[in-house]
């Protein structure tokens, strides 16, 4: 599939979603207007009986009543579908953008930035322009911890990565239900989820829970009805319903402050966890094929139903906002005393469910990970699925780095055989050494993540990954460049030193110290690293590095890329060779540039 012809798929589904759009559009215009009509033959009629006490404009406002709230659920649906199909034409005009390597709608991970952390600074993982920014679609804030885990701790367990490569697959196979997901969430937006505010509400205790408050509504909701329909058949007086409907409303009005604290305090909650009702619904919908993806439905319905319980809690939130309706508030307080009850329908909800909502919360969560994880899968049919390896550490062929344009994409072959076998990369300035290291480093962590990679081919085997390519100072902690770089080859041996298998990626080692003393350092340091279980790749403008592979010829291998000067030009064609590099270019660039 070439990027033309996604660029189609993604403007004919624009095209279908506009056309939908305007349809729902003319639809609202028209219940609209009977909407107005049904207000008017509330007004009037009521205004005929009270004045001329005609017993048939009663009968005619009440049914213009229902008629109002028949239409008003109408409506909201209609509402609810125009706002999904602009959020679909949103969803595939990002893909677009994103097509043309415009990420200016993306969200970058910057909270997810940690200069401290083993690769993830150095690889471009999460920032501007970062494979968080290029995979992340998620819909939900946890949905986004999720990616953002998987990306920057990545599985080592084969089953792990396998599963979530199937469940990645299945879901690209099904890209519309993924943007049908992603429409609904930003529908719905959910807030991010503070776990504090649940231990607020299992902690709190409201006295709306009285047996007294009970008590009084059975018996004003008993009594009012009965009043009612006396005055329809006319044998109680108009009169007593009002003071009823009067002394309701009084009541209301004494518990409103009560009530306006509660909405305040619980609607970021309420709508952070109802929102998930349609994304919950959507997922009970669909069928799953995939262990994992049958597993986390699972989770979500195997103990109780999770989407009869997410309806409740929307029908609460909807509860709660029509308060800000004046006919809806003045009517059903006055009937019934309707905010005292959803005060209490809201109290039993959160004794019944409370408990369960983070697992259902980080199933949910895991669902909106994969599915950004798929639409990557889907925007890159050239990139390839990586397989497991039982042998070598990596093995790949035309391998690219993924956050470059395909247009102009250099791609090399590349393998480490074993652990302790160490590349040592030499070259010229800007000939593509960390370019190089950087791609195979977030091919690597795209591969343990369970994401597809940039290249033809990939091989791999689970293991944890460390990089020190972008160390700098920190004058506010006394600490120089050099100390810095230190500090970091000591985090590497700490990490090596756990035991399991590390692959190293290293470019330009103790840059903050003289020549002499670097190439020695660097020397020593390399040898050191022998008696650990690491392998990887390091960079380096110190030729003489490449002598280890004299000495140890079984660990040390040299790779270069090499430039070609043309006349007054430098040919640069990024393709690694094997050897050490044989031309430079520092004193060229400087001359081209002015600076000598």
């Amino acid at each position: 599939m070439k990027k033309q012809h996604l660029l189609d798929i993604y403007s004919e589904r624009i095209g279908n979603y506009n056309k939908e759009l305007n349809r729902r559009k003319r639809q609202r215009n028209l219940i609209t207007l009977f909407k107005l009509l049904a207000f008017a033959g509330i007004l009037y009629p009521f205004y005929l009986f009270v004045s001329a006490t005609y017993t048939e404009m009663l009968y005619l406002s009440i049914g213009s009543v229902v008629m109002f709230i028949v239409l008003n659920i109408i409506d909201n649906r209609v509402v609810s579908s125009i706002n999904l199909f602009k959020a679909l034409i949103r969803c595939n005009k990002t893909e677009i953008n994103y097509l043309y390597n415009d990420y200016t709608d993306l969200d970058k991970g910057d909270r997810y930035i940690d200069a401290n952390h083993n690769y993830t600074s150095d690889l471009d993982i999460f920032g501007d322009e970062s494979v968080f920014q290029a995979i992340n679609r998620t819909v939900t804030y946890r949905g986004a911890d999720k990616l953002a885990g998987f990306l920057s701790n990545p599985s080592v367990t084969e089953n792990s990565i396998t599963d979530r490569q199937k469940a990645v697959c299945e879901l690209t196979d099904h890209l519309e239900w993924c943007h049908m997901f992603r429409a609904t969430g930003a529908v719905n937006s959910i807030s991010e989820f503070d776990d504090g505010v649940i231990d607020k509400w299992q902690n709190d205790k409201h006295t709306s829970d009285s047996p007294l408050i009970r008590y009084m509504l059975y018996m004003f909701n008993t009594l009012t009805p009965i009043v009612l329909l006396g005055v329809i058949f006319s044998f109680v007086s108009i009169h007593i319903f009002i003071f009823l409907f009067l002394i309701q409303l009084f009541i209301v009005v004494l518990f409103l402050r009560r009530v306006n604290k509660l909405h305040r305090d619980l609607d970021s909650f309420v709508k952070s966890v109802g929102n998930y009702y349609n994304l919950i619904k959507q997922i009970n919908e669909k069928e799953f094929k995939s262990d994992q993806l049958k597993q986390i439905k699972s989770k979500l319905f195997e103990t109780t139903n999770t989407l009869s319980a997410f309806y409740q809690l929307k029908k609460l939130l909807g509860a709660f906002d029509q308060r800000g309706n004046i006919l809806v508030a003045f009517l059903f307080n006055g009937l019934f005393m309707r905010d005292i009850h959803t005060m209490l329908r809201l109290n039993r909800w959160k004794e019944k469910y409370l408990d369960k909502i983070n697992n259902w919360i980080d199933q949910v969560s895991s669902i909106d990970a994969l599915i950004s994880m798929a639409n990557y899968r889907y925007n890159h049919p050239e990139f390839c699925v990586p397989e497991i390896s039982d042998n070598a550490i990596i093995k790949a062929e035309s391998l690219g780095h993924p956050l470059l344009r395909s247009d102009n994409l250099v791609t090399n072959n590349f393998s480490v055989e074993s652990v302790n076998n160490i590349f040592i990369v030499t070259g010229a300035n800007m000939a593509g050494k960390s370019t190089f290291l950087r791609a195979v480093g977030v091919n690597m962590v795209l591969a343990l993540s369970g994401n597809v990679v940039s290249a033809k081919t990939f091989e791999f085997k689970p293991i944890s990954i460390f990089s020190s390519m972008r160390t700098t100072d920190n004058l506010a902690k006394g600490r120089s460049y050099f100390h810095a770089e230190l500090l970091r080859l000591k985090q590497l041996i700490d990490e090596s030193k756990k035991g399991q298998p590390l692959f190293v990626i290293l470019d330009e080692m103790l840059k903050g110290t003289n020549s002499k003393d670097k190439l020695n350092g660097s020397i020593k340091f390399l040898k050191r690293i022998l008696d650990l279980p690491l392998s990887g790749l390091v960079a380096t403008h110190d030729l003489s590095i490449g002598k280890l592979s004299d000495e140890y010829p079984d660990n040390f291998t040299n790779v270069c890329f090499e430039i070609e000067h043309v006349e007054d030009n430098i040919v640069y064609d990024y393709k690694l060779k094997s050897g050490v590099s044989k031309t430079m270019n520092a004193s060229i660039l400087m001359e081209k540039m002015g600076l000598l």
